[in-house]
Formats: structure tokens, sequence, C-alpha cells
């Protein structure tokens, strides 16, 4: 029998999520999930059969005050389960309302407490009383914290570091995927008579980037199409069915399973849209998100910012083409004057890169044997 963990999550349909409760079990580790659901993404639910799942009913999104009430019913979950975890060797928790559900169970038990940071949320930035309340609440927790999990070094060097002031014990985790390697390289056969294939997909949350995207693709109709999938969350999917209606080459195709549908919506991908340009630029600056693993894996060259984390990655191995500041009139122009031979050039750039960059359970065993 493997280590036994209890993850407690803010949402058990998330594709990170999900990822590390299927790495840990690939591990050995026997597992306990107790969690939120968000009804934003579709997944495959026979993940969770082979673990013990408590579930504490659904949450909203984005506002930590809102889901205090729900927060209280999840505190009552634990306290009914509490001598469930009284064997567990460790509590993971991701994001700050679940490592407060946590602390009770760290403080009775007194068995290892791991917190994960995948996103520093726009709540925790600025002078705002509630945001230096957060990140007053958020150190007092992190004494209590045996070790944090970032999935972006740029979360500890620009945000612990530099506002927080505080130092501790962490370890990096990326949003790679987790089969043991890549697929197998198929011949590059680029037809000169085909579009070029720019796809957004996963939680849309970015009104800006729907904006430049589909003016792009509205006004290079004969060079390019447009390929939007998952969830709007913050994106109207009245103004996404618009764009499908009134351009040919402009297609909405809604939500997809994760992770098993990742492969048919990344199969004729040309380009893949890292971009984030709405609220909390701070966070888009650090974060190493998950589409970037997805690009790797899948040979799909990327479009990213250039003074983001994520676009010195690009950089760092041509792996795609990153904008400075007018992301529209860059955009414009990067497709209406490539030629076959660059995106070859790219897509031979990706298959090139070792596959630990994209899929590796590396990182997860280190965190595994630390417990």
């Amino acid at each position: 029998m493997g280590k036994k963990i209890t993850f407690i999550v803010p949402d058990i349909s998330d594709a990170r999520i999900i990822k590390r409760i299927k790495a840990f079990q690939i591990l050995g580790a026997d597992i306990t999930v107790c969690g939120f659901r968000r009804k934003r993404y579709s997944y495959n639910e026979s993940i969770y059969n082979d673990v013990n799942l408590i579930g504490f009913g659904e949450t909203q999104e984005k506002s930590y005050f809102k889901r205090l009430p729900k927060l209280l019913y999840g505190f009552i979950l634990i306290l009914k389960n509490f001598t469930l975890f009284r064997d567990y060797k460790c509590i993971y928790c991701i994001n700050i309302d679940m490592l407060i559900l946590a602390i009770i169970l760290r403080i009775r038990y007194k068995i290892y407490l791991y917190y994960e940071v995948g996103d520093i949320l726009n709540a925790f930035l600025g002078k705002a009383i509630s945001s230096r309340l957060l990140r007053k609440v958020e150190r007092f927790l992190l004494k209590y914290t045996d070790l944090v999990i970032l999935t972006s070094p740029a979360f500890y060097y620009q945000f612990y570091k530099k506002i927080q002031k505080i130092q501790f014990p962490w370890m990096l985790l990326e949003n790679k995927l987790i089969q043991s390697k890549k697929p197998i390289k198929e011949k590059i056969n680029y037809k000169k008579t085909k579009k070029i294939s720019i796809v957004y997909h996963g939680v849309l949350r970015c009104r800006r980037s729907i904006y430049i995207l589909t003016k792009v693709a509205a006004e290079l109709s004969k060079k390019c199409e447009l390929h939007i999938h998952g969830f709007p969350l913050w994106v109207n999917q009245n103004l996404l069915c618009r764009h499908s209606l009134e351009n040919k080459n402009i297609f909405w195709h809604g939500e997809f399973k994760y992770p098993d549908g990742i492969k048919d919506v990344l199969s004729d991908a040309d380009m893949l849209w890292l971009i984030y340009l709405s609220e909390n630029q701070s966070n888009a600056k650090w974060l190493l998100p998950n589409r970037l693993y997805d690009g790797i894996y899948y040979r799909v060259p990327m479009l990213a910012m250039s003074d983001t984390e994520t676009g010195k990655y690009i950089q760092k191995y041509n792996i795609g083409w990153c904008f400075k500041q007018n992301v529209y009139k860059e955009l414009l122009s990067l497709v209406s004057d490539i030629s076959v031979s660059e995106i070859i050039a790219k897509k031979k750039a990706l298959d090139t890169l070792p596959s630990q960059l994209a899929c590796s359970l590396e990182q997860h065993k280190k965190i595994y044997d630390s417990i």
C-alpha cells in the first residue's frame, strides 16, 4: 500500500487537479479527494473511480468572500469524517481557501501539509484592504505549511519574495502532461493550400483575446481559420456563436472532455494561443500555463507575449512567436506574411525537444518521496 494522501481541492474537474491525482496514483499513492465542483469543465468522471471522493458541493468562481458559506459546509464535512484522516501521511491542498480547511487536520493529526499555488489571483495584489488582509492570512497559514509547491518559479521570486517578503521551503511542479513520453513523430506533410489554423482552447477567460483573434480571422479569411474550444467562463457564448455563423473561417466547437479530447483539439493546429490580456496582468506574466505543455506535447507552435515567463520559454527554444505591444497589429502582420517553411521550421524545433519538457513524473516523484 502506498503513502496515504488527502487532496483538498477547489474544483474536482480542474485540469491541473486531475493531473495531480493521476500522477500520484501512478506513483502508488492511496488517495482521498475532498473538494468542490464548479460547473465550468467537462471531464472524464471515471478518473475518480479509484479514489475515495468526499464532495463538498458546488461553489462559485472568483470571489473568495462569496465562498465562505460553502467553506463552512466543507469544514463540517471534514469534521464528520475526522477519523478517516488519522492514518494519512500528507494533506495536499490547492488554493488558500483549501489551505484554511486543511489547517484543522494539520493541527489535530500533526501530518504533513503541502500547499500548491497555480495562480496569484488579483485579490492578492494591490493596496486594497481586502488584498492586504488576504496576504496577511496567507503569511499566517504558511507558518503551518511544510512545503509550498509552485507551478512557476516566478511566483516565488516575483510575488512571495518581493511582495509577501517571506521565504519558505518550496518545490517546482510544472503543469506538464503525465504521459510517459511524447507521441510518435509523424512526418510533417504541410499542404500549401491549407489555411493557417489558430487554436484557442481551455477555460476561455480573456475577452480581449477573443476580440483580437476574431478580428484578425475575419480580415484574413483567405489565409487563416480560427478554432475555439472550451468553456466560455468570462466570454459571451452567444458572441462566439455569432462569429462562427458570420464567418466561414471561424469555428466555435464548444466544450471538450479533458484529458481525452485534447488530442483532437490540437491535431491539425498551426498556432496555439497562450496570451491573456484581461485583468491581472501580473499573474499572466508569471505563470506557465497548461496550454504551454499541451503545445509542446502535440508539437503546435505557440503565440505569447515576449515579457512573460511563457514568452521567455518559447523564445528560449524557438517554438513560436512572441508579441511586444500591439497584439492585433503584430498578429495581423505575422499571419499575413508568414510562409509555410516558417511554420514547418517551428514544428521541427518542437520535434527536437526532449520529451521531459512536455511530460514527466520526475517533479511529482520528488514531492512524493519527500512525504
